[in-house]
């Protein structure tokens, strides 16, 4: 296997003789960690987890696992789970996926596997759960981290207990419980980019055994991408989210999560500039019949005749480069619903049956101008609905001191439906006099029916744990599709039912620990995953049937990852560390590539046309320094390639797998210092690195993001009654600038363009607790 190659062993090699020394750290003897705590040793908070689908102590999960608590996740920098990948080892996570126009899509990639596709049409690689409910499209995915307890991020395949699409891992999300006494917050924060944001929440006892919470979160905020030529801002933040949740334990051993949360987002697009634009060639001195690229056509026939321009390099951003020429559609509007109710019924001492019954629905227009400028050379507009109905039952027992499992059923109903306004060329219609037409209506349905039947049995002896479990999943799609060209009324394909595709996958995994002692654990495990198969979308220059002469459906099967991994865990009161080396092989990986088809138009192609194999490294510690000081910090490793590539894949084995930077390393730092009287100050520093990281699989250079590096500050103040706290806080504190995406279509459209991230922005938070 890949992993054993001569690097690999090395970090085995490190990794086993590290362990096999007992980890050799005078400070962490049995009776230095049995004495009385002083300021040196004040004890970690133990954090349990439920990656297991039972509540356990993060040290006793035999999973490579990041898990963040109230610490974190009330820091001021912190808005949304999507700022958390910054402070994990290998995990990567963008909410503006190229050509999307929208900053509200989790485009999540852990261990290198991911998906970078926002479409309907296409499922994510990184399940997102709520509250146990899966999210089924990444659009509406990036949670806030408000009145959240903690979130766990889950690397590596979790394909039996978490199933589906969760090929690279999971981020499982858990809301905060109502308190039992009645209390309430005010947050006000202004900032950069005439930021104006509100948070209001109000909790407490409703009835006998009955709690509940209600809040409000309304962000405001200016785009940083300015349209030069209309005055508006592109990356701007209109958003209000809105949560309730009702905790009822009718008796003893009952217990009953209801929950609600809405977002109503109205935005501006993206905030989307042109990185690079092919120049045309001088049309004067090709000879007659030379075939022109798409873009000579368009300056030929419509930027030069019609509008005494040409679409080139002159519509590039100037300056710093945040600012563009577009003029042309710019919007980004989210209506997302959710609600769920979970319970858990204990049947004796031994037995408990769980239950979690979600209802989720998505609606949204995003739209963004493709190419930059004033012209109408490419735009497009995505109108999403979706709407999803599951449910996951699960008994969870015990017999005798030795045995625990879990058994559970699982169900998804989703009905997906996705148009698409497409521009190119604009004015051809016209300026052929009817002849040709490059402006499509595209419209995508997609009907879901997903079921599975999980299990999993651990048995401990001694200071052995064996887990075996093993998910059986039958999934059932149904295609609709109907393509025309706008002004000429051309069928491109469709209106047609695609007849239903079944897929079937088995998802087992093995996982064996041990415990060195009562704060060390090694551990081995192998899992695999599938990501479903699924359609292309952007159907526009469809392929014909060799012999009814047809068009075809572009359908695509489902991709999966096997992981074999080795690590470890240690905890003692002050310190948490935790490691692992793995390597996964990844089979029929699903490749999206745009290139020139027929009548040279754009042609996208989704073929399971790749194998790859990777391998990597992870280390993380949270540490207690003193009393008042606490570090987290992390390192991750990976090495991506390419191993087999199908005949004719537009893609070579020397190209590195995109989103996928070599070393990624981060610091967190908190420092507490007592102002006696007069309250409580902490400031905390953070430093994340990432390595070089290509954004698309053809390893474009223009839109590759070099190394860099991101540093955020925070200030707060607390005053001696925990009623008031002011924070000042700055995000990229260095004003780096680097992308959250990129998409290359220099090869057709002659375009290379990025989504910015947000530059150097300071803010004030003042919150006042009752």
């Amino acid at each position: 296997m890949s992993f054993y190659s001569a690097k690999n062993k090395l970090s085995l090699s490190a990794l086993l003789l590290l362990l096999g020394q007992g980890w050799t750290l005078p400070a962490l003897s049995e009776d230095d960690n049995n004495a009385p705590q002083t300021s040196a040793t004040k004890p970690l908070e133990e954090v349990m987890v439920t990656a297991r689908k039972r509540e356990e102590s993060v040290l006793d999960v035999p999973i490579a696992i990041t898990a963040f608590g109230a610490d974190v996740l009330s820091s001021p920098t912190i808005s949304d789970i999507s700022n958390l990948a910054a402070l994990a080892p290998n995990v990567e996570f963008s909410t503006s996926p190229p050509i999307s126009g929208t900053s509200n899509a989790a485009a999540v990639f852990i261990r290198g596997i991911g998906q970078n596709d926002f479409l309907a049409t296409n499922d994510p690689g990184v399940g997102v759960y709520l509250d146990g409910v899966y999210i089924a499209r990444s659009v509406g995915g990036v949670l806030k981290v408000n009145d959240i307890e903690r979130v766990e991020i889950l690397r590596g395949p979790q394909g039996t207990l978490f199933g589906k699409n969760t090929i690279g891992g999971a981020v499982n999300v858990i809301s905060r419980l109502p308190a039992s006494e009645a209390r309430g917050s005010v947050t006000v924060i202004g900032g950069s980019k005439d930021r104006q944001d509100l948070a209001l929440s109000a909790e407490g006892p409703l009835a006998d055994n009955l709690t509940g919470r209600l809040s409000l979160l309304d962000e405001n905020r200016d785009g940083y991408v300015e349209r030069t030529l209309d005055g508006k801002d592109q990356g701007n933040i209109n958003r209000s989210t809105l949560k309730g949740l009702l905790h009822w334990q009718p008796a003893e051993h009952m217990d009953f999560r209801f929950s609600g949360d809405y977002t109503h987002q109205r935005q501006n697009g993206a905030a989307e500039v042109m990185i690079d634009i092919t120049e045309g060639r001088d049309l004067s001195t090709l000879p007659p019949g030379e075939p022109l690229t798409n873009w000579e056509l368009f300056n030929a026939l419509i930027a030069g005749p019609q509008f005494d321009t040409q679409w080139d390099t002159r519509w590039l951003p100037t300056g710093d480069g945040f600012n563009t020429f577009s003029t042309g559609p710019s919007q980004d509007d989210l209506e997302v619903k959710g609600v769920s109710v979970s319970g858990d019924i204990e049947l004796s001492p031994s037995l408990t049956l769980t239950s979690v019954t979600g209802y989720r629905a998505m609606e949204g227009t995003y739209a963004r101008d493709a190419d930059g400028s004033p012209l109408a050379y490419g735009s497009v507009v995505n109108r999403d609905e979706q709407s999803q109905f599951s449910e996951e039952l699960r008994l969870t027992g015990s017999s005798g001191e030795s045995l625990t499992w879990t058994l559970g059923a699982f169900y998804l109903q989703e009905a997906i439906t996705n148009q698409q306004d497409v521009v190119f060329l604009g004015g051809l219609f016209e300026a052929t006099g009817g002849a040709a037409d490059a402006t499509f209506d595209v419209n995508n349905e997609v009907d879901v029916d997903s079921r599975a039947l999980f299990g999993q049995l651990s048995w401990t002896h001694k200071a052995w744990e064996v887990t075996g479990g093993l998910r059986m999943t039958r999934e059932q799609k149904e295609f609709f599709i109907d393509n025309a060209t706008v002004n000429t009324g051309v069928q491109l394909i469709g209106p047609q039912h695609k007849p239903a595709d079944v897929w079937r996958e088995v998802s087992p995994g093995l996982n064996i620990s041990y415990d060195l002692n009562e704060h060390s654990m090694l551990y081995a495990s192998y899992s695999e995953g599938f990501k479903s198969g699924g359609y292309n979308g952007r159907l526009v220059n469809p392929a014909t049937d060799t012999q009814s002469g047809t068009p075809v459906i572009d359908t695509f099967d489902p991709e999966n990852a096997t992981t074999y991994e080795l690590g470890f865990k240690q905890q003692y009161d002050w310190l948490y560390l935790q490691g692992a080396v793995f390597t996964t092989d990844y089979t029929n990986m699903q490749v999206s590539v745009l290139t020139i088809g027929a009548n040279n138009l754009i042609a996208v192609t989704i073929d399971n046309a790749a194998k790859a194999a990777i391998d990597g490294a992870e280390f993380e510690a949270v540490v207690t320094l003193a009393d008042n000081v606490r570090l987290r910090t992390g390192l991750g490793y990976l090495d991506a390639r390419y191993v087999e590539l199908e005949q004719g894949a537009l893609l070579n084995k020397n190209q590195k797998l995109q989103k996928i930077p070599e070393w990624n390393s981060f610091v967190r730092g908190e420092y507490d210092y007592s102002l006696t009287h007069y309250g409580r100050l902490t400031s905390a520093l953070e430093f994340s690195y990432k390595s070089k990281t290509y954004n698309d699989p053809l390893n474009t250079e223009s839109i590759a993001q070099p190394a860099f590096t991101l540093v955020n500050a925070s200030l707060s103040w607390l005053n001696p009654q925990e009623t008031i706290k002011a924070s000042l806080f700055c995000n990229n504190l260095t004003d780096e600038t680097y992308f959250l995406s990129g998409v290359s279509e220099l090869a057709s459209v002659g375009i290379s363009s990025a989504t910015y991230g947000r530059q150097r922005e300071f803010g004030l938070a003042l919150e006042y607790s009752f």
